[in-house]
């Protein structure tokens, strides 16, 4: 997802799910494949960090693609703990949300 619409869709009409870096948005898109959009404000960090962060979900949400349900757009929103998190800790956090969406296969 790239366009601020398909974003502020998702935001509105989408359910939320808490954790301890990420918060996600779930939303029903009607096509048979999932779309992603990730987020990082400016208080998660400079620039560098933002972009690392980014990349790290990025990475997430490509491993555990293929044990998804297809047919959502899904948003992450990176907290500003999400920094000092390493790869594995983001990992447990998406899948606990995945698991609680239920969105895991």
């Amino acid at each position: 997802m790239r366009k601020r619409r398909e974003f502020e869709e998702v935001y509105s009409s989408g359910k939320r799910f808490f954790g301890r870096f990420l918060v996600m948005y779930v939303k029903d898109n009607g096509c048979g494949r999932n779309r992603y959009g990730i987020v990082a404000g400016k208080k998660v960090g400079k620039a560098v960090t933002r972009n690392r962060v980014k990349r790290r979900l990025r990475e997430i949400v490509r491993l555990y693609d293929v044990r998804m349900k297809k047919g959502y757009d899904v948003v992450l929103v990176a907290r500003p703990t999400t920094a000092m998190a390493d790869f594995v800790g983001l990992g447990h956090d998406y899948e606990s949300l995945l698991r609680r969406s239920k969105l895991l296969k």
